[in-house]
């Protein structure tokens, strides 16, 4: 078995392990999720409106929506969304916090153990149920937000499943089992700062991919704008999932 599907295998073991184990953990993840998504929109939302103020045209998809408006009732309904989002944030935030801790809790207080995988001990334990959780949140993310933009552009969600499992392969071999102090690359860069860069630049590639469809296939400036900023969240998703894995692999194996 390659190192890749080795390493996966265990993370899926013992993270549907904890998902298996309550339902309140699962609520926990999505919610957390949904934190980190209305995070996002909450940027997006007043961007969207400044540029909608400043354009002379009423949007292309205006006419696309199953209900009825005016482009001042658009201006208005996002104006009226902006708060709206950011409590939905904050809310989301809490709730998951509260929730979690809650599971945390019951698998520090019983004597429970993951039935697969060994842990060498409680504190490892309950660390990877965090960490674990952190995953699972991160692939809920990356996943609805990959499916926002097939809705729009099915060529670059094809391309960012692509990127994303391309890196994912090479990390699980080259960084992942890397020992704190080791240096990666040309540049001997800390593990995390090397995720980091790669990361950034996938956004560059994204951008690059993204400009030769507004070119050459003349996507619409806001369906592009939604595009670019969802592609973003999905890359500091991935970024966030790879940095977990780090943390995975010493509370399991060190």
């Amino acid at each position: 078995m390659s190192p890749f599907l080795r390493h996966f295998r265990n993370v899926a073991i013992i993270v549907a392990e904890f998902a298996s184990s309550a339902l309140q953990y699962n609520v926990s993840c999505v919610l957390l999720a949904a934190s980190k998504f209305l995070q996002v929109v909450a940027f997006f939302l007043p961007l969207k409106i400044l540029i909608l103020l400043a354009s002379d045209s009423a949007p292309s998809y205006l006419n696309k929506l199953p209900i009825k408006m005016s482009y001042e009732e658009l201006i208005l309904l996002f104006i009226v969304m902006v708060p709206v989002t950011y409590i939905g944030y904050v809310i989301s935030g809490v709730l998951h916090r509260n929730i979690l801790d809650k599971d945390l809790k019951r698998w520090g207080s019983e004597e429970k153990v993951l039935q697969n995988i060994s842990v060498k001990s409680k504190y490892r334990l309950l660390k990877l149920h965090g960490h674990s959780a952190n995953i699972l949140s991160e692939l809920f993310l990356i996943c609805s937000s990959l499916i926002m933009v097939a809705f729009v552009d099915v060529l670059m969600a094809m391309m960012m499943v692509l990127m994303i499992v391309t890196i994912q392969y090479y990390f699980a071999i080259n960084v992942f089992y890397k020992k704190d102090d080791d240096r990666i690359g040309v540049f001997n860069l800390h593990r995390r700062q090397y995720i980091e860069y790669i990361f950034s630049i996938s956004f560059i590639t994204v951008f690059l991919f993204l400009s030769t469809q507004v070119y050459f296939y003349h996507m619409g400036i806001f369906e592009a704008i939604f595009v670019l900023l969802v592609s973003r969240m999905i890359l500091q998703a991935a970024q966030r999932f790879s940095m977990e894995n780090i943390y995975f692999v010493y509370y399991l194996w060190a």
